[in-house]
């Protein structure tokens, strides 16, 4: 069975690449230029030339695919160019799905700097930074750093768009000035993703928390015992407490590298609450048992309130819950049965002879 609505047409022209866009762009130029130096009086017909056709087709192909160019230049001397684009769609780059403006970096620059190598690094180096930038940050801090770099961009292309080559004093200077601005558009950069990431993680924190309280709450349906329940709850809470409060801190506590990835970093969020309730269910079967008594009390004692409070701070410190469980007593360990005492040897008494006198230094008489 064939669905219509599925199948690709085949009478469909291929999507336009920013290359050929960038060359159709250039030719209606030239076309464009043609007709008014001619000063032809039908000169305005060329502003609906072939090369103008073309060119909005390929514009209309690529703008389909990508988004509409928000801005652009384009090199008057030679055939390259660069544009930056803006598209909306469905995302989970926050803490909740919602639409998105993804924006993105096209280059075509290969033509223009081929006897500028020191620009084409530049350029190469705005690409980068911009690629990472479009994984990485979100929403204003996304806009303000490609914007930059499209007009770091642009200003590196106007160096080398001339009918002569630059001279190299000139390519010098610009890339020296490339350099420096690059180097602050990086520096904002890793602030806005440092921030960024911690919303990814957050998000992780927020999906585990989310999928223990269904699991808790099925559990304690079952009949499962309220202080076991307790623990776990109390023990997840506790720990995104900790990383909350540890991301308001201004002592860079919380470190987090911003280019690990948005999916890697909900994963490791997710995880969070997971272990902050093992902790704090393992403190509370450690005091429960009577292995440690941090607060003092007997068992009996305590309360629900009690285990609740143990399992919070379990879960908000780490390094507690490891002081905690060392206070655990070591077993007892069995001592070996006393050897009895040897009973001192005592050497037999000597019968005295006759003739044999006991003073210290007397001469003994012979024995028979």
């Amino acid at each position: 069975m064939k669905f219509p609505l599925w199948t690709q047409r085949h009478d469909e022209a291929p999507e336009a690449t920013f290359p050929e866009l960038v060359f159709a762009h250039f030719l209606r130029q030239r076309e464009l230029y043609a007709a008014v130096q001619d000063g032809a009086p039908n000169a305005e017909r060329a502003l609906h030339g072939p090369a103008d056709a073309e060119y909005r087709r390929c514009l209309e192909s690529f703008t389909r695919r990508y988004g509409e160019i928000v801005d652009a230049y384009w090199c008057t001397h030679e055939i390259s160019g660069v544009a930056l684009t803006a598209s909306r769609r469905w995302g989970w780059r926050g803490l909740w799905p919602h639409r998105e403006t993804e924006t993105r970096l096209h280059e075509a620059t290969d033509w223009a700097t081929k006897n500028a190598q020191p620009i084409a690094s530049q350029l190469h180096a705005c690409e980068s930074l911009a690629i990472r930038a479009n994984e990485v940050l979100l929403g204003t801090s996304e806009r303000i750093v490609m914007q930059l770099i499209l007009a770091l961009t642009g200003r590196l292309l106007a160096v080398v768009d001339r009918e002569e080559p630059p001279h190299p004093a000139v390519l010098r200077t610009a890339v020296a000035e490339s350099r420096h601005q690059l180097a602050e558009i990086r520096s904002y950069y890793n602030r806005a993703g440092a921030k960024a990431v911690r919303v990814f993680y957050v998000g992780g924190m927020l999906a585990g928390l989310s999928m223990l309280a269904i699991a808790l709450v099925v559990a304690w349906a079952a009949g499962a015992d309220d202080r076991i329940v307790v623990a776990l709850g109390m023990g997840s809470v506790g720990a995104v407490v900790s990383v909350l409060s540890r991301m308001a801190s201004r002592d860079g506590r919380f470190n987090l590298d911003h280019e690990v990835g948005q999916k890697e970093a909900r994963r490791l969020g997710v995880f969070r609450p997971l272990l902050g309730a093992a902790f704090g269910v393992i403190t509370y079967f450690a005091v429960s048992a009577g292995l440690v008594t941090p607060f003092g009390g007997s068992a009996d004692q305590r309360t629900l309130s009690f285990y609740a409070v143990i399992a919070f701070v379990a879960g908000f410190s780490e390094r507690w819950t490891k002081v905690v469980l060392d206070l655990a007593p070591p077993e007892p360990e069995s001592k070996p049965e006393a050897a009895p005492a040897a009973k001192p040897v005592t050497a037999p008494a000597r019968r005295q002879q006759p003739h044999e006198e006991d003073a210290q230094g007397a001469t003994l008489a012979p024995t028979a």
